[in-house]
Formats: structure tokens, sequence, C-alpha cells
């Protein structure tokens, strides 16, 4: 699960142009910084696609973050101090048994950025590991064609295509 996440980091990394700087955090948790607030919807779905994905990767939860930073350490993300490491934190603790995500940010998440967090997480909790792959490869190679994204996973286009719309790929799009 650890190495699905790192690779996910590099991925993200290369995206924001800024390090996730992924830390493992109390054992079996672990922290990501995602440097700009509007991609969180963005980066959380492509986690839990790539998790989904994988049928032996354990299921893990997350909360985002989103507020001010007033201490970023360049690697220890438990040593982060501000408003965005506080929110998740606490949203982390206080999330109820069986929920996979959420987020949390006193001054800047309202209650309409809860409602999409729920609305993705009841949705990704329902694809099978194929739809979370073509979710995933979705983030991973946005601008190939379907016929090329389909070669990718060994499928035809219409497989793809087919994967996508029954994962809900478009309804995504929209709450992107």
């Amino acid at each position: 699960t650890f190495e699905i996440l790192a690779d996910t980091a590099n991925h993200l990394t290369q995206h924001q142009g800024e390090s996730t700087r992924l830390s493992r955090f109390r054992g079996d948790g672990w922290q990501m910084f995602i440097d700009q607030p509007w991609r969180s919807l963005q980066s959380c779905i492509y986690i839990v696609a790539r998790l989904r994905a994988d049928r032996k990767a354990l299921p893990t939860r997350i909360a985002a973050g989103i507020g001010m930073i007033e201490r970023l350490p360049a690697t220890a993300l438990e040593q982060a101090f501000g408003e965005a490491p506080n929110s998740s934190g606490r949203c982390l603790d206080a999330m109820p048994q069986g929920k996979r995500l959420a987020i949390a940010g006193e001054h800047y998440v309202l209650p309409w950025h809860r409602a999409i967090f729920d609305l993705v997480e009841w949705q990704s909790s329902r694809w099978s590991p194929e739809q979370a792959e073509a979710v995933a490869l979705s983030f991973d190679h946005e601008n190939l064609p379907y016929q090329e994204r389909g070669f990718l996973l060994g499928i035809t286009r219409q497989a793809m295509q087919a994967r996508l719309r029954s994962a809900g790929r478009s309804h995504l799009d929209e709450a992107l």
C-alpha cells in the first residue's frame, strides 16, 4: 500500500511542481502535502483510484486539510504547523468508523465542499478494481485518446470508455 502511495506521490509531485513530502505517520498512517488547495479533490480521487485498482492494497482514510501553513519542514510533515495540517489531523481523528474521505478547514471549507467529498467517497466506494484502474489512468494520461489509454490496459477503446462511464468519470470532471 505504501509503495502505491509513494508512486502516487511522485506522480502528484510532477503535476504540482512541489514535492508532496510523503511521509509515514503514527506507524501505519501517512501524510502528503498538496501545494495548491484547488487540487485537493483531484489528488484525493487519484489516490483513492490508485489504491482501489490494486486488490492487495489496504484501505486508507484520507482527511484533506485546507488552510494556511505556518511551518512546513522539508521532510517530516508531522512537524508541520498551521490550519491545514491541524484541520486534517482533527478531521482524521474525528472520522467515524467506515468513513474514508473527508475535507476540513476552519476558514476555507464550506458545506458544499464536504458534500462533494462525501459524494466522491460514495461513488468511489463502488468502483471495481478495473474501473478504479481506468480512472487512475485517465488522470495519468488525460491527453491520450481512449484507444491509446485502452491499449495501456490491454483493452479496447470501447471497454475503456465503458469502464470510465460506469465509474462516473464524467461526473467527477464536473465536480473538479
